[in-house]
């Protein structure tokens, strides 16, 4: 059950290591591969769905 619990513990701390990283001030969009991929912030740019959701909403529903 410790097991569990670390390794849930390390993949949440990872998780948001990560979201903090691609969604840190003054990053700037990039093309990878040819332009096959595309590295973007979706916040509040139609990421949920399409609908206008403000941008405190929409850290609160995250």
């Amino acid at each position: 059950m410790i097991l569990t619990l670390l390794i849930a513990s390390a993949t949440v701390y990872a998780c948001g290591a990560v979201r903090r990283h691609l969604n840190r001030e003054g990053r700037q969009d990039r093309s990878l591969w040819g332009g096959r991929v595309r590295l973007t912030a979706f916040e509040n740019r139609g990421a949920a769905f399409g609908l206008p959701i403000p941008r405190p909403a929409l850290l609160l529903s995250s």
